[in-house]
């Protein structure tokens, strides 16, 4: 078995749904076609893993370029090559770099779409809660706890937290919602058919800075996490009847205003802003 040990950067990991994808090439106007193929008459373009590692993985259709070299499913692959079973493709006809590169751009647009969601209210209902008494006392009430996090920031840099003046170009598909009271948020990757905008932050604080590089999945969720280690916002969310999602980030926008930042930068995925 190949053991070459390595995945080459530009090959995507696509997570993105199948109908997702295919809609995305068609809008680009990108052919593709499907069926079923000998593993054999297939080309690999990363190393492959273990068999220990590829036993439990589900078959479904893998993506490949229009000579049949693998953009995404290298373990799917494996495993129809070690049964010597026919595997599901999708094959996207450009040439194998042209075809990563539209992949990588829709999972790119998926990506940020799926973030993009947090933004949403999700009726006027909600924001009536949000902008409620009860939910105001809620929010002060853990700025106590909120202010600990001063003490995180300042902790193990050998730095104290202070001022980070940015500018920076960033995407968004609507117009900025200057009422809003999350905030903004944008994609640092350029992105087809959203506008550019430049921005300038004050103080913009960098999640890299508190190591939240290092976890997987929502960033935005893992700052919660790190900020209000003790707090269950599903539960709060599911007490006052609003969108657990939309409370954090509510939540996030103001202890991060008091703390005098104007602006989120969560990695390389999205910016929140303030202004």
């Amino acid at each position: 078995m190949i053991d070459m040990r390595y995945k080459p950067y530009h090959l995507p990991q696509v997570n993105a749904p199948y109908i997702y994808v295919l809609n995305k090439l068609k809008d680009d106007k990108i052919k593709y076609k499907k069926g079923k193929i000998d593993p054999n008459e297939l080309s690999p373009m990363q190393g492959l893993v273990s068999l220990e590692k590829i036993a439990d993985m589900e078959d479904t259709p893998i993506w490949i370029s229009q000579e049949n070299k693998i953009l995404d499913g290298h373990h799917r692959y494996a495993k129809a090559l070690t049964k010597q079973t026919p595997i599901s493709y999708f094959q996207i006809m450009l040439p194998a770099l042209d075809a990563a590169r539209a992949l990588n751009k829709i999972q790119d647009l998926y990506e940020y779409e799926t973030q993009h969601q947090l933004e949403e209210v999700v009726n006027q209902d909600q924001v009536n809660v949000l902008n409620s008494p009860e939910t105001q006392d809620y929010l002060s009430a853990i700025g106590d706890e909120a202010n600990e996090s001063k003490e995180f920031l300042n902790s193990g840099a050998n730095e104290k937290v202070g001022r980070e003046r940015k500018k920076l170009f960033a995407y968004r598909k609507d117009p900025i919602n200057e009422k809003s009271s999350i905030g903004n948020f944008f994609s640092v990757k350029p992105i087809d058919g959203y506008t550019k905008y430049e921005i300038e932050f004050d103080n913009l604080l960098d999640t890299n800075k508190l190591g939240l590089q290092a976890f997987n999945g929502n960033p935005i969720e893992t700052l919660s996490k790190v900020w209000f280690p003790h707090i269950n916002f599903k539960e709060i969310a599911k007490k006052y009847k609003t969108n657990p999602e939309h409370l954090i980030n509510r939540t996030i926008a103001e202890q991060a205003k008091k703390m005098g930042f104007d602006g989120i930068k969560y990695g390389d995925i999205i910016i929140q802003g303030f202004k």
